[in-house]
C-alpha cells in the first residue's frame, strides 16, 4: 500500500471507527443496532491500527 492509502485508513479510523465504538453504547441505541454498528467500528479500528503499524515500519 502506498502512503496515501495508509494515511486515509488512519484518518478513517480516527474520524469514524473510534467515535462509532465509543458513542454507540452511550447513545442508548437498541441492542440490534449495537450488534450491527459495533463490529463495523471494531473492524475500522483494526484496519487503522494495522495501517499505522505499516506507516511506522516504512519510516525505518
Amino acid at each position: 500500500m502506498n502512503g496515501k492509502n495508509l494515511n486515509r485508513n488512519v484518518l478513517l479510523t480516527l474520524l469514524i471507527g473510534v467515535p462509532l465504538c465509543t458513542l454507540t453504547p452511550l447513545l442508548g441505541l437498541p441492542t440490534v443496532w449495537q450488534f450491527i454498528l459495533l463490529p463495523i467500528g471494531i473492524v475500522l479500528c483494526l484496519i487503522g491500527t494495522a495501517s499505522s503499524m505499516l506507516m511506522l515500519q516504512r519510516k525505518r
